[in-house]
């Protein structure tokens, strides 16, 4: 059973956009419900929610998460067999997206998806995935975890920003270079931007690169 705990911000009692951040591997929403104080700025009527990812981390930390297993590592051939743990994970998440949309009457045009590491490849798959296409998806070091089933499985294309270090020592940028290409491929709009000096991290860069796509999408 998921643990459905999760972490809030907001400054609004109406709120007219829902942001959804999701954070990496190992960690927990509290990680990065932080995050929330940098976009209030270009979104102030928005609620922020950051959940616990849905399984227990199998490094078997305390109040540590996982949105699917990677104790085997993420080469393609790995994710390809564990397809089935990826999708059923998203499923989970799309039911707790529509509880907090309809909780604030809110429709997915009103919903930015944020996602570092394992989240930002959380954040991708959901964004294309949804029925409706959504306001915008951020992936922060993250990957298209499974390309070969985006074409077949993407039900809307929504306006996409990745954003990676090209010293990321954790998804090397070849990941970044690949999402590019099948985003491209399959026609979703996107922009894409690789940043010199920068490890797996989100820095005062990637944060000013998030608001000015925001800023972008609202105006």
């Amino acid at each position: 059973m998921w643990n459905s705990k999760f972490y809030e911000y907001s400054n609004t009692p109406n709120p007219k956009y829902l942001v959804i951040f999701l954070h990496g591997y190992g960690s927990n929403g509290e990680n990065l419900i932080s995050l929330a104080r940098e976009f209030k700025d270009v979104l102030p009527e928005a609620h922020f929610i950051s959940p616990n990812a849905i399984e227990p981390w199998e490094g078997s930390f305390p109040d540590s998460y996982q949105w699917f297993s990677l104790y085997r590592g993420f080469d393609r051939k790995v994710l390809e067999e564990i397809a089935h743990n990826i999708k059923d994970s998203n499923k989970i998440l799309t039911d707790f997206i529509n509880q907090q949309l309809q909780r604030f009457n809110l429709k997915p045009e009103n919903l930015f998806i944020v996602g570092f590491s394992q989240g930002g490849m959380m954040a991708l798959y959901q964004g294309l995935a949804m029925a409706k296409k959504v306001a915008g998806v951020i992936c922060f070091s993250g990957r298209i975890v499974l390309p070969q089933s985006v074409g077949d499985e993407t039900r809307s294309k929504p306006e996409i920003c990745l954003i990676h270090g090209e010293q990321d020592s954790v998804l090397p940028l070849e990941y970044f270079i690949e999402s590019k290409k099948v985003l491209t491929q399959e026609n979703v709009p996107h922009e894409a931007h690789q940043l010199a000096n920068l490890d797996h991290a989100i820095d005062l860069r990637s944060i000013q690169l998030a608001q000015a796509f925001i800023k972008k999408i609202i105006s």
